[in-house]
Formats: C-alpha cells, sequence, structure tokens
C-alpha cells in the first residue's frame, strides 16, 4: 500500500499554510497545577489543563535550514534534520542516479 508523504521545509511564510501544518501536527495538554494554603485549614489544589500547539505556527514558519517537518498517514508527524546528499556514504549505482537528477536528467 502506498503512504502519502508530506515534507515541509524552511520557508513557508503564508500563515494559512503554517496553520494548516500546525493543526496537522496537533497539541499536547499542558496542565498546570496551583496549591493554596491558608492558616490552620491545611491546602487545596486545583489542576487546570489546556490545549497548546505541538509546532506554532510561528515556529513552522521559522524552521532553520536545515529542519524539516514529516508528516505521513498513520504515523506521527515528526521534525527532523535534513543531511545533504553529498554528505551521504551511497552505492555506486544510487550517487549515479543522483548525479544524473542534479544535471537536470529527470527521466532515469
Amino acid at each position: 500500500a502506498l503512504v502519502a508523504i508530506k515534507v515541509i521545509g524552511p520557508g513557508q511564510s503564508e500563515p494559512e499554510f503554517a496553520q494548516m501544518v500546525s493543526t496537522q501536527v496537533g497539541t499536547y495538554r499542558e496542565v498546570e497545577r496551583s496549591v493554596s494554603y491558608s492558616n490552620g485549614s491545611g491546602s487545596s489544589s486545583q489542576q487546570v489543563g489546556s490545549d497548546k500547539p505541538i509546532l506554532s505556527v510561528d515556529e513552522i514558519q521559522n524552521l532553520q535550514k536545515w529542519q524539516m517537518i514529516v508528516i505521513a498517514k498513520g504515523r506521527r508527524p515528526m521534525l527532523a534534520r535534513m543531511i545533504p546528499a553529498t554528505k551521504q556514504d551511497f552505492s555506486p549505482a544510487t550517487r549515479d542516479l543522483l548525479d544524473r537528477l542534479e544535471k537536470g536528467q529527470t527521466s532515469v
């Protein structure tokens, strides 16, 4: 079965697009606990939770040049680090393919 994969890199300045990506990445629940003390009557505590975006619109719009967001259907989104192909130890056949693609030979 084919899996749809979206890769979002740096340079996404459109707020609507960044908001869509933030929504797809999801939220986490931030819980704050407060404790009150009073003389002679003990203490009481209260927990308040709120949903926060895992990646905010601002964070998505300001990805570093080496960062990317990978979203695959049925899997959790992830923040990944890009590694230049020139830094990889590819097989000779893969290196040849990358060289041809780099030269603009799209029919490989």
